[in-house]
């Protein structure tokens, strides 16, 4: 974005489905960063999508751009593309930049896939959680209910509470809790579960 200048306006759908019949007019590949229906409706239209990493990728696979590709993440995650992956370091980097609240690197902890892979993403959750805990202990909470509402996306529905009360037992214990901010904890993990059974 140009300093002073307002930010984008929200991309019209309709002008979406346009590029989509583009698309498929012309045999052209789309764009599609955008979840959901563009990319089903160009899926369903046989067209291929791509997101802005892909392109990345290629660009660099093709030596059209330097190599700067977990730079290219951490901006493109602080710039709200959300459907990135980012390392421990990076989510503690950004956090670090939204002031530790649970804002744009607490995505990071929300999207399922970051759960894929439990022992090493309950890990990176606890650096994350101790940064937080450093410099604005307030925030935990916050960052807590996105993890749960991450992990829930990866657990059978009838073990989700008993896995987010475990997860918020184990930031209980990594921070030492005492029993009320433990109670809190745990109601929080009871909260996600029940929104994440219902769904």
């Amino acid at each position: 974005m140009i300093p002073g200048s307002s930010p984008p306006a929200p991309p019209d759908p309709r002008t979406r489905v346009n590029d989509v019949k583009f698309a498929r007019l012309h045999g052209a590949s789309i764009s599609a960063n955008f979840p959901g229906i563009v990319t089903a409706v160009a899926a369903h239209s046989g067209i291929p999508a791509f997101g802005t990493l892909a392109l990345l990728h290629v660009l660099v696979e093709e030596n059209a751009l330097p190599d700067t590709l977990r730079d290219d993440v951490k901006a493109l995650a602080a710039g709200r593309v959300v459907d990135l992956l980012l390392t421990t370091e990076e989510t503690v980097q950004l956090a670090a930049a939204d002031g530790w609240q649970p804002t744009m690197a607490a995505v990071n902890l929300a999207r399922s896939a970051f759960w894929i892979c439990r022992e090493a993403a309950l890990d990176s959750f606890l650096h994350v959680i101790d940064e937080v805990q450093a410099h604005q202990p307030s925030a935990v909470i916050g960052w807590l209910a996105a993890a749960c509402q991450g992990l829930a996306g990866t657990t059978p529905a009838p073990d989700t509470t008993e896995k987010l009360r475990e997860l918020a037992g184990a930031t209980a214990d990594r921070l030492n809790a005492d029993p009320p901010t433990r109670a809190a904890m745990l109601q929080v993990a009871d909260t996600v579960a029940h929104h994440a059974n219902q769904q």
